[in-house]
């Protein structure tokens, strides 16, 4: 193995055990860490939400109740397996009130 492909490693280790450090400051309710998941994941939960159909004036209300919906669900998510991530969850219920969304709509 190369230096660069282990320190390429290393780096996505230190990725992953920063968004599990990261989770569990979430989960203790810490404002800054919450800043911070906002700020990470806000721009990927809009990607997710325009790729499923939603219109660019809907964005602002609908990523605001995907975070809302992890606030209030951070607890039920388990990092318990390889195909288990928060990223995944998290497109999960962006998802999720994507279609809420519609369903108001009609």
């Amino acid at each position: 193995m190369t230096r660069e492909s282990a320190d390429g490693q290393s780096k996505r280790r230190a990725s992953l055990s920063t968004s599990r450090s990261l989770l569990v400051r979430v989960r203790n309710d810490e404002e800054e860490a919450w800043i911070r998941l906002v700020d990470l994941y806000s721009p990927l939960v809009c990607y997710w939400c325009r790729q499923n159909g939603l219109a660019e004036q809907d964005l602002p209300d609908v990523a605001q109740e995907v975070f809302q919906a992890v606030a209030t669900n951070i607890e039920r998510f388990r990092d318990d397996g390889p195909n288990s991530t928060f990223r995944g969850w998290l497109r999960t219920v962006a998802r999720s009130k994507v279609a809420d969304s519609f369903r108001k709509k009609g």
